[in-house]
């Protein structure tokens, strides 16, 4: 039995007096497992972390690490710098000096049996103590990008915040300055930006109030976008509306690249909700792009290209593509956002089209060969029962396709034309069925009717003796 390592925490006080963002990324139950607790009284300082390892009995030896989530695959690789193996079972108290105040570790701890076999890799995530209850500080810097860390104590039940230059302290204070931000009841948070302009020097105000209604003072920090920083540009290579191909290039001073397209706003509560990551997008990216998770594609030393299929298949759905930039030595030090959209509705295409022909029928079904037409982006198409569609579905082209395009159907996707050819083996016997293909122009799904004007319609009958056959799906 593998090795497991369990992850406990016990300092509530200290999250309650420090607004340690502690967490328990990973837990086991088993009897294998190793114990990792939390010391209750962390240095208020915040320079210090204290995590105490228990192994339990069955457990022969043991590796613990600290560093950030995106340095996982570092720590199971063995190359971690300051990984420690303890050659016992042997229960340890370690205190982890020389940390930086109000910043996020992960504790990482793995098991392994007296074979050497490993356990899966436990985390623990914790935070040490700010400094001042309400504390600003920046966190990234591109060319036309930036990131600030907000960090309170409990005593402080809201803040407000927004970027400006040196001239809207005033307005800030008013409340009258575009884009302030207001957050209740949370105590970690991070605000990007991004759109802004290169070597441009910007302030980024923020203010916390108390549970007496106290304001703290106006916080304010500096920051330039700087064209010289690690960054990345985002270019269309191919887009129509169902496959679009990206390239995202890296300037001389960014080492790697990690992207995700998407949606936009579909990742927005995983982003931005007090239950998420609380905007702290660097982490975030950093650890999807070690998990290979959310599709995020990486490349290194050079640009990165990317697919996105868009699964609503429709004009002018807004996407986004987040970036995260590596400085030359390949640690994550950036963020970029990119907004554009699926292509523009066309009112000047004509219709798809599409060629089909039915042959070798046999009981339990047939083969259709379809070809697509000249402008024609892709063709979804299926095998329906007749009295189905007679009495079911009023014998309603709407609907059909509807059940086509949502349920049952096949789609070929045919941009530069494409020959479709499919054998059907799960019709009944000695029934009537009939071929439904409903082509797509550029335009894809955006257009009420798309598909019903030209729809091709070829019906057949299935013989009435046996021959083999293989579960498929049919309309009926």
């Amino acid at each position: 039995m593998k090795r497991k390592i369990t992850l406990t925490l016990l300092a509530a006080l200290a999250i309650l007096s420090s607004c340690q963002k502690d967490e328990t990324i990973y837990q086991s139950t088993e009897a294998t497992s190793v114990d990792l607790v939390a010391s209750s009284n962390q240095e208020a300082t915040g320079t210090q972390l204290s995590v105490t390892f228990t192994p339990h009995a069955q457990t022969a030896t043991y590796s613990y690490a600290i560093g950030t989530e995106a340095d996982l695959p570092k720590f199971e690789a063995g190359t971690l710098e300051g990984s420690v193996d303890i050659a016992s079972p042997e229960t340890k108290t370690v205190t982890f000096d020389g940390l930086q105040p109000g910043t996020t570790y992960t504790f990482f701890a793995r098991g392994y049996s007296n074979q050497g076999t490993p356990s899966p890799t436990s985390m623990l995530r914790l935070r040490t103590a700010i400094a001042e209850p309400f504390d600003v500080t920046p966190q990234y810097a591109t060319g036309s990008s930036a990131g600030f860390v907000l960090h309170c104590t409990q005593q402080y039940y809201t803040f407000r915040y927004a970027l400006g230059t040196a001239a809207d302290k005033d307005a800030f204070e008013a409340g009258t300055l575009e884009g302030i931000v207001t957050q209740n009841e949370v105590w970690d948070w991070n605000a990007n930006y991004f759109d802004l302009q290169p070597n441009t020097d910007y302030v980024f105000y923020a203010q916390a109030t108390d549970r007496a209604n106290t304001p703290t003072p106006v916080l304010t920090v500096p920051i330039r976008t700087s064209a010289d920083a690690p960054d990345a540009q985002f270019g269309i290579h191919y887009d129509d509306i169902f496959l679009g191909q990206y390239l995202i290039s890296p300037n001389d001073q960014a080492g790697k690249l990690s992207a995700y397209i998407g949606q936009a706003g579909a990742m927005d509560n995983v982003m931005y909700n007090a239950n998420g990551w609380h905007g702290d997008l660097l982490s975030m990216f950093a650890s999807w792009a070690s998990s290979n998770i959310y599709d995020t594609m990486t490349a290194e030393d050079g640009p990165l290209q990317m697919e996105y299929r868009h699964a609503l298949m429709k004009t002018d759905v807004p996407l986004e593509c987040y970036v995260l930039v590596y400085d030359a030595d390949k640690k994550p030090c950036a963020v970029r956002k990119f907004n554009f959209t699926t292509p523009k509705y066309d009112s000047t295409l004509p219709d798809g089209t599409v060629t089909a022909r039915v042959d070798n029928t046999t009981s339990y079904g047939a083969t259709y060969t379809i070809t697509s037409g000249e402008g024609t982006l892709g063709f979804i198409y299926d095998t329906v029962d007749k009295a189905f569609f007679e009495n079911e579905l009023g014998g309603d082209l709407s609907k059909l396709r509807e059940t086509i395009s949502t349920q049952t159907g096949r789609w070929a996707y045919s941009v530069g034309g494409v020959t479709e050819t499919y054998t059907e083996t799960a019709a009944d016997p000695g029934t009537d069925y009939f071929l439904a293909v409903f082509p797509v122009n550029g335009n894809g799904f955006s257009d009420p009717n798309w598909g019903i004007g030209s729809m091709v319609r070829i019906d057949f009958t299935t013989l009435s003796n046996l021959t083999p056959s293989t579960p498929s799906s049919i309309i009926k």
